[in-house]
């Protein structure tokens, strides 16, 4: 017990540096997703919630609302599922592919990288909902760990994507496997 409890200190530090370039240490806390089998840091004031999905869990996390004004949350959503692909290019591309069948799909960019010590692939969006009356930006990010496929998912409207973009990347690159 006594190690368990001196690894979460440990990994507390780990995570709170992690996110350092984008939010002060006491701005953050730190939430483990025991059935996702994964710690993340989120900054103070973001809701999170797991949903039963069967055999997997769905974690989600959202921004607060800002002000009265503020139309959207941004968020982000993490499914893990069993995966026996490894192949981080493949799955981008699957995935790219998967999504250009909606016709209201436009695909802004995409690559594989690093984020935080997680190697990723990932692609950005834009999405607008059947009616065509809001669009929407995403960025989805592929991780694999341990035999599990993490699909990551953020999400903004187009003109506050590129604020909210460095939160969902120090939030992503906080992300520790069990």
């Amino acid at each position: 017990m006594k190690t368990l409890s001196v690894m979460f200190v440990v990994l507390t530090v780990v995570l709170l540096n992690c996110l350092q370039s984008v939010f002060s240490q006491d701005s953050v806390f730190v939430y483990h997703c025991e059935r996702g089998q994964f710690t993340i840091s989120l900054p103070i004031g973001w809701t999170k919630q797991e949903q039963d999905l069967g055999e997997s869990v769905l974690f989600l996390t959202g921004s607060p609302k800002e002000s009265d004004k503020d139309k959207y949350r941004e968020g982000i959503n993490i499914i893990p599922s069993p995966s026996i692909e490894t192949d981080l290019s493949k799955v981008n591309t699957e995935g790219i592919e998967g999504m250009k069948k909606l016709a209201l799909f436009s695909l802004v960019d995409q690559g594989i990288g690093k984020m935080g010590q997680n190697s990723t692939a990932w692609f950005t969006f834009t999405f607008s909902d059947l009616k065509q009356t809001e669009k929407y930006k995403f960025i989805k990010y592929y991780l694999i760990h341990g035999g599990k496929m993490y699909i990551v998912t953020c999400n903004a409207l187009p003109e506050t994507f590129e604020h909210y973009l460095p939160y969902f990347k120090s939030i992503i690159g906080s992300i520790v496997f069990d």
